[in-house]
């Protein structure tokens, strides 16, 4: 984890939110990221499972990494 800490540029900017029901929000999250820039943006969804698919929740520009 340190190895990947000290490779981010610095200043690097990070967001996170903690939604229920990411399929309702994505257009707006969608709108934020085109107004705002993060290297890393993190969404904690407790209601994602393995019947929605990476590609309904892709935004263009960021890459999809789940637990669920």
């Amino acid at each position: 984890m340190k190895e990947i800490i000290r490779a981010l540029p610095k200043g690097v900017q990070f967001a996170h939110v903690n939604l229920c029901g990411i399929l309702n929000e994505l257009d707006q999250i969608t709108i934020l990221l085109k107004d705002e820039i993060f290297g890393v943006f993190a969404v904690s969804e407790s209601n994602l499972d393995c019947d929605i698919s990476d590609s309904e929740i892709k935004i263009q520009g960021y890459t999809v990494i789940r637990r669920d």
